[in-house]
Protein backbone atom coordinates (compact mmCIF):
# COMPACT_ATOMS: atom_id res chain seq x y z
CA UNK A 1 0.00 0.00 0.00
CA UNK A 2 1.53 3.34 -0.86
CA UNK A 3 0.60 6.59 1.41
CA UNK A 4 1.13 9.57 1.10
CA UNK A 5 0.79 12.47 3.13
CA UNK A 6 0.44 15.83 1.98
CA UNK A 7 -0.76 17.98 4.62
CA UNK A 8 2.06 19.55 6.69
CA UNK A 9 5.29 18.22 6.24
CA UNK A 10 5.32 14.96 3.22
CA UNK A 11 5.77 11.59 4.03
CA UNK A 12 6.10 8.97 1.82
CA UNK A 13 5.01 5.29 3.55
CA UNK A 14 5.28 2.09 1.53
CA UNK A 15 4.28 -1.16 2.68
CA UNK A 16 4.39 0.91 6.15
CA UNK A 17 7.74 1.78 5.98
CA UNK A 18 8.90 5.44 5.49
CA UNK A 19 10.04 5.54 1.19
CA UNK A 20 14.06 6.62 1.50
CA UNK A 21 14.61 6.08 -1.78
CA UNK A 22 13.23 9.40 -3.07
CA UNK A 23 16.74 11.22 -2.67
CA UNK A 24 15.63 14.34 -5.42
CA UNK A 25 13.03 16.17 -5.01
CA UNK A 26 12.17 16.69 -7.84
CA UNK A 27 11.03 13.31 -8.23
CA UNK A 28 9.28 13.87 -4.90
CA UNK A 29 7.47 17.04 -6.51
CA UNK A 30 6.24 14.43 -9.20
CA UNK A 31 4.92 12.47 -7.36
CA UNK A 32 3.08 14.75 -5.43
CA UNK A 33 2.19 16.15 -8.58
CA UNK A 34 0.58 12.81 -9.94
CA UNK A 35 -0.64 11.29 -6.92
CA UNK A 36 -2.78 14.97 -6.43
CA UNK A 37 -4.62 14.51 -10.28
CA UNK A 38 -4.51 10.66 -10.79
CA UNK A 39 -5.07 11.54 -14.39
CA UNK A 40 -2.25 10.94 -17.72
CA UNK A 41 0.01 14.22 -17.91
CA UNK A 42 2.36 14.32 -20.94
CA UNK A 43 6.10 14.19 -20.19
CA UNK A 44 5.91 17.64 -22.39
CA UNK A 45 3.76 19.40 -19.61
CA UNK A 46 5.43 17.75 -16.56
CA UNK A 47 9.14 18.79 -17.73
CA UNK A 48 8.06 22.30 -18.29
CA UNK A 49 5.99 22.20 -14.87
CA UNK A 50 9.43 20.86 -13.34
CA UNK A 51 12.38 22.47 -15.39
CA UNK A 52 11.39 25.46 -16.72
CA UNK A 53 14.25 26.97 -17.45
CA UNK A 54 15.55 24.23 -19.43
CA UNK A 55 15.36 23.97 -22.93
CA UNK A 56 13.29 21.15 -24.23
CA UNK A 57 15.70 18.19 -24.66
CA UNK A 58 17.17 18.85 -21.47
CA UNK A 59 13.85 19.36 -19.32
CA UNK A 60 12.74 15.97 -20.99
CA UNK A 61 15.99 14.01 -20.11
CA UNK A 62 15.89 15.60 -16.93
CA UNK A 63 12.10 14.13 -16.85
CA UNK A 64 13.33 11.17 -17.30
CA UNK A 65 15.66 10.26 -15.02
CA UNK A 66 12.65 11.61 -12.41
CA UNK A 67 10.42 9.34 -13.59
CA UNK A 68 13.31 6.23 -13.97
CA UNK A 69 13.77 6.86 -9.81
CA UNK A 70 10.14 7.23 -9.19
CA UNK A 71 9.57 3.59 -11.34
CA UNK A 72 12.63 2.04 -8.77
CA UNK A 73 10.97 3.77 -5.52
CA UNK A 74 7.16 2.93 -6.00
CA UNK A 75 7.23 0.29 -8.83
CA UNK A 76 5.80 -0.45 -11.90
CA UNK A 77 1.96 -0.36 -12.62
CA UNK A 78 2.27 -2.75 -15.22
CA UNK A 79 3.93 -5.21 -12.55
CA UNK A 80 2.09 -4.51 -9.36
CA UNK A 81 3.66 -1.17 -8.55
CA UNK A 82 2.24 2.53 -9.00
CA UNK A 83 4.05 4.23 -11.64
CA UNK A 84 2.44 3.94 -15.38
CA UNK A 85 4.46 5.99 -18.16
CA UNK A 86 4.72 5.38 -21.64
CA UNK A 87 6.71 7.10 -24.08
CA UNK A 88 4.44 10.06 -24.27
CA UNK A 89 2.34 10.16 -20.59
CA UNK A 90 3.29 9.53 -16.61
CA UNK A 91 0.38 8.95 -14.28
CA UNK A 92 -0.61 7.29 -11.17
CA UNK A 93 -3.69 5.39 -12.59
CA UNK A 94 -7.00 6.21 -10.93
CA UNK A 95 -7.91 2.52 -9.95
CA UNK A 96 -4.98 1.45 -8.26
CA UNK A 97 -5.60 1.52 -4.17
CA UNK A 98 -3.18 4.68 -2.95
CA UNK A 99 -4.20 6.68 -0.23
CA UNK A 100 -3.45 10.37 -0.18
CA UNK A 101 -4.51 12.17 2.92
CA UNK A 102 -5.40 15.54 0.94
CA UNK A 103 -8.04 13.14 -1.19
CA UNK A 104 -9.38 12.35 2.04
CA UNK A 105 -10.05 15.21 3.65
CA UNK A 106 -11.24 16.49 0.83
CA UNK A 107 -13.85 13.88 -0.19
CA UNK A 108 -14.91 13.51 3.68
CA UNK A 109 -15.41 17.48 4.04
CA UNK A 110 -17.48 17.46 1.25
CA UNK A 111 -19.71 14.27 1.93
CA UNK A 112 -19.33 16.96 5.12
CA UNK A 113 -20.64 19.84 4.19
CA UNK A 114 -24.04 17.72 2.94
CA UNK A 115 -24.62 17.31 6.25
CA UNK A 116 -22.94 14.58 7.57
CA UNK A 117 -21.38 16.20 10.58
CA UNK A 118 -19.48 12.97 11.64
CA UNK A 119 -17.48 12.98 8.26
CA UNK A 120 -17.20 17.01 8.31
CA UNK A 121 -15.80 16.45 11.65
CA UNK A 122 -13.15 13.53 10.76
CA UNK A 123 -12.47 16.06 7.86
CA UNK A 124 -10.93 18.95 9.82
CA UNK A 125 -8.85 16.33 11.82
CA UNK A 126 -7.35 15.16 8.72
CA UNK A 127 -6.32 18.80 8.35
CA UNK A 128 -2.87 18.22 10.25
CA UNK A 129 -1.11 21.37 8.44
CA UNK A 130 -0.78 23.42 5.53
CA UNK A 131 -0.42 21.68 1.94
CA UNK A 132 3.12 20.34 1.03
CA UNK A 133 4.52 22.38 4.29
CA UNK A 134 8.09 23.24 4.06
CA UNK A 135 8.56 21.99 0.28
CA UNK A 136 10.16 25.02 -2.33
CA UNK A 137 11.39 24.71 -5.56
CA UNK A 138 12.43 28.38 -6.62
CA UNK A 139 13.47 26.96 -10.34
CA UNK A 140 10.15 25.70 -10.92
CA UNK A 141 7.51 28.58 -10.86
CA UNK A 142 4.65 26.38 -12.31
CA UNK A 143 4.82 24.11 -9.90
CA UNK A 144 5.02 26.40 -6.89
CA UNK A 145 2.09 28.29 -8.58
CA UNK A 146 -0.19 24.86 -8.28
CA UNK A 147 1.43 24.24 -5.06
CA UNK A 148 0.55 27.45 -3.36
CA UNK A 149 -2.79 27.51 -5.57
CA UNK A 150 -3.76 24.05 -3.64
CA UNK A 151 -2.63 25.32 -0.51
CA UNK A 152 -4.96 28.46 -0.55
CA UNK A 153 -7.52 25.98 -1.32
CA UNK A 154 -7.66 23.09 0.89
CA UNK A 155 -7.35 25.95 3.63
CA UNK A 156 -10.28 27.44 2.87
CA UNK A 157 -11.95 24.58 2.50
CA UNK A 158 -10.86 23.82 6.19
CA UNK A 159 -11.84 27.37 7.34
CA UNK A 160 -15.20 26.36 5.90
CA UNK A 161 -15.82 23.01 7.62
CA UNK A 162 -14.81 24.47 10.93
CA UNK A 163 -16.96 27.91 10.58
CA UNK A 164 -20.22 24.97 9.84
CA UNK A 165 -19.08 22.94 12.93
CA UNK A 166 -18.74 25.76 15.28
CA UNK A 167 -22.11 26.43 14.19
CA UNK A 168 -23.71 23.43 14.20
CA UNK A 169 -22.49 22.86 17.33
CA UNK A 170 -23.53 26.17 18.75
CA UNK A 171 -26.90 25.50 17.76
CA UNK A 172 -26.73 21.71 19.76
CA UNK A 173 -24.73 23.90 22.81
CA UNK A 174 -21.93 21.00 22.64
CA UNK A 175 -20.27 23.48 24.33
CA UNK A 176 -17.11 21.17 24.79
CA UNK A 177 -16.49 20.63 21.17
CA UNK A 178 -17.33 23.90 20.05
CA UNK A 179 -14.42 24.91 21.70
CA UNK A 180 -12.10 22.90 20.36
CA UNK A 181 -13.25 23.84 16.75
CA UNK A 182 -13.19 27.34 17.62
CA UNK A 183 -9.81 26.87 19.45
CA UNK A 184 -8.68 25.57 15.78
CA UNK A 185 -10.08 28.16 13.50
CA UNK A 186 -9.02 30.96 15.61
CA UNK A 187 -5.42 29.53 14.85
CA UNK A 188 -5.98 29.34 11.03
CA UNK A 189 -7.78 32.88 10.70
CA UNK A 190 -6.78 34.70 14.33
CA UNK A 191 -8.35 37.93 12.57
CA UNK A 192 -12.13 36.94 12.06
CA UNK A 193 -14.52 38.97 14.32
CA UNK A 194 -16.84 36.88 13.86
CA UNK A 195 -15.00 33.66 14.92
CA UNK A 196 -13.68 35.77 18.22
CA UNK A 197 -18.00 36.87 18.63
CA UNK A 198 -18.77 32.58 18.53
CA UNK A 199 -15.77 31.80 20.76
CA UNK A 200 -17.02 34.37 23.47
CA UNK A 201 -20.71 32.81 23.25
CA UNK A 202 -18.91 28.95 23.61
CA UNK A 203 -17.16 30.94 26.50
CA UNK A 204 -20.30 31.72 27.96
CA UNK A 205 -21.91 28.68 28.46
CA UNK A 206 -18.73 27.23 29.79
Amino acid sequence: MLQIFLLGTPLIILDGERLHALTSLKSQALLYYLAMSRRPHSRLTLAGLLWPEKNDTEARTNLRQAVRQLRQAIGDAETGGYLLSTRDTVTIPAHLPIEVDASTFEWMLNAGLEGEMRLLQSAVNHYTGEFLSGLYLDDAYGYETWMLIERERLRNLSIQGLHTLAHHYATQQEISAGLTVMRRLLEIEPWREEAHRLMMQFLAWD
